[in-house]
């Protein structure tokens, strides 16, 4: 049942955020999105679960490019234990859209896995404004094929 709730998720919210959809993310919110990005790493690498606390929303969800799931407390500790993740990797070819409160990221982004093998993966990540900040609220992972 629970591995359901995210595609579950994906059918509902994508239903209603196009009715909600706004033309473009200004310079303002790329901006922050941005800081969001870069707090998240500060945080990781001084190990600072706290501020990751502030950064994740409580019910952060990621899937996984094996379709694997985390929630927010296993999501944390693999960044606390230096585990190479997309959460602290550069994106490139960000696209962004947003609903309201929502701002979705989609784009690509290379990883060097731990058999030191550089990896293409197509991500998306979704923030969320709440209490006047963007906090990171969910992101998915998908593994791009070489060619």
């Amino acid at each position: 049942m629970s591995k359901s709730l995210p595609t579950v998720f994906i059918v509902l919210v994508g239903g209603a955020m196009s009715a909600f959809a706004q033309p473009s993310v200004t310079a303002a919110e790329r901006s922050a999105i941005a800081s969001v990005w870069n707090e998240i790493g500060a945080a990781v690498q001084a190990k600072d679960r706290a501020a990751l606390e502030k950064i994740y929303t409580e019910d952060f969800l990621h899937v996984h490019a094996i379709g694997k799931i985390d929630d927010r407390k296993i999501r944390l500790d693999v960044l606390l234990s230096g585990e190479p993740t997309i959460d602290t990797a550069a994106a490139v070819e960000v696209g962004f859209r947003k609903y309201g409160d929502l701002i979705v990221a989609v784009g690509k982004i290379s990883m060097i896995d731990k058999d030191s093998k550089s990896t293409l993966y197509s991500v998306t990540r979704v923030y969320v404004k709440q209490n006047g900040r963007w906090r990171f609220a969910s992101s998915h992972a998908s593994l791009i094929a070489p060619k």
